[in-house]
């Protein structure tokens, strides 16, 4: 009874171990926009390490590959975002979703008035 259990609870703990979702690195870049970047324009950080996680099947709906999806979700979490420097993409094993990490960088957003 003693090695049922102890096998049982090795087979619980491999079995967590592999059905975590763990993200390998795909690449990591200088810069990268989904957009023309202006040479004379004077961008600004806006914030620094964002991330932001997207499913494959998203993407698809909108007929968009995953990795430009995934940078276009980032710069719009921030207001006047343009583009990414210092990005890594990373994917999931299986292929189901997509994460991108960097600092937007952008026009900085003048206060609204009321």
């Amino acid at each position: 009874m003693k090695k049922l259990t102890r096998l049982v609870a090795v087979s619980l703990i491999a079995f967590s171990f592999f059905a975590c979702s763990s993200y390998e690195r795909i690449g990591s870049f200088t810069s990268v926009s989904t957009r023309n970047i202006e040479s004379k324009a004077d961008y600004v950080l806006l914030t620094k390490y964002t991330e932001v996680k997207v499913s494959a099947k998203k993407a698809k709906k909108q007929n968009v590959d995953p990795l430009t999806f995934a940078a276009e979700e980032l710069v719009k979490k921030q207001p006047g975002g343009e583009f990414i420097k210092n990005a890594k993409f990373f994917r999931t094993k299986d292929g189901k979703t997509y994460k991108i990490e960097g600092d937007i960088w952008g026009y900085p957003m003048a206060p609204v008035q009321k």
